[in-house]
């Protein structure tokens, strides 16, 4: 166990969180000699999976960006409606776990088809940051997640200075090879542009995915992209499962959420998918 702060309605709070960071493993299969095998009776490495109990745990997989988690139950994140960065700044919500290409989620999450209900996020681009990544997950890379049912969530990014490149997903922001399974999302997924050449891809599952493999997934929730005075000949790119996919394989994803674009110079927009290139969808 391990104690780490959080600001909630202005005010630290420290909270007993798993310790993520340090954990040795000890009950682990491999640790106790459990042997796995796959269905053809062939030896295989156990995955040792870390439980997450909480919202403050779901928050605290940050500290082990290669670590495999499990949930243990059903999630209440209505608390992240009134977490702050800091006593000093806004409520910015859950803060995405990976927050950028040099700080990239690696592991493997099982939601156990259990549900994360109600994550609030609500986070602008900084001054001088070309990029700006949210979702339950900011960056993953060759990351496995799977059987994650994201309900009635409310995630925003918001880019207010020029030339910052905005990826918005209901699970991921940016995805770099991996795999996203058996997923569900529901609720809003919004980004916006209040800055010149602001580029954007906004997905209800993943903003942005490259080499990488989306199967059997659904979103039900609102989409929608504001834009901004984008004067360069980039598109932003906006679909209800894949705002821009690049060598995605895609099976059996589904949409039945509204996607919708205002104030948009130049788009390109999709029920399931804005912008694709080098992909094989099925189903």
């Amino acid at each position: 166990v391990a104690n780490r702060t959080f600001y909630e309605d202005g005010a630290a709070r420290t909270v007993a969180v798993h310790d993520y960071a340090n954990d040795t493993a000890a009950a682990s299969a491999s640790t106790l000699g459990y042997t796995v095998n796959d269905l053809a009776g062939t030896a295989k490495p156990p995955v040792n999976y870390l439980l997450v109990d909480n919202v403050y745990d779901l928050q605290n997989m940050d500290s082990r960006l290669a670590g495999s988690y499990m949930l243990a139950g059903d999630i209440d994140a209505a608390a992240t409606g009134k977490w702050s960065d800091s006593a000093s700044y806004g409520l910015e919500g859950f803060k995405p776990v990976g927050t950028g290409t040099n700080n990239m989620f690696t592991g493997r999450l099982d939601g156990m088809n259990h549900n994360i209900r109600g994550l609030i996020i609500n986070r602008t681009c900084a001054e001088g940051d070309l990029c700006s990544y949210n979702g339950l997950f900011g960056v993953a890379s060759q990351a496995i997640i799977q059987n994650v049912n994201l309900l009635n969530c409310d995630i925003t990014g918001v880019a207010t200075n020029n030339l910052c490149d905005l990826s918005v997903g209901g699970l991921v922001g940016y995805a770099s090879g991996g795999k996203i399974l058996n997923s569900v999302v529901s609720g809003q997924v919004k980004a916006e542009g209040n800055a010149t050449n602001a580029t954007i891809d906004l997905g209800g599952i993943v903003g942005e995915m490259e080499n990488g493999n989306i199967e059997t997934v659904h979103n039900s929730g609102h989409i929608i992209l504001i834009g901004g005075t984008n004067q360069d000949s980039e598109y932003d790119c906006i679909g209800g499962v894949i705002g821009t996919g690049r060598g995605v394989s895609v099976y059996n994803a589904y949409n039945s959420g509204l996607v919708e674009a205002e104030r948009v110079r130049m788009i390109s927009a999709g029920g399931i998918i804005g912008s694709i290139r080098r992909y094989a969808i099925y189903g």
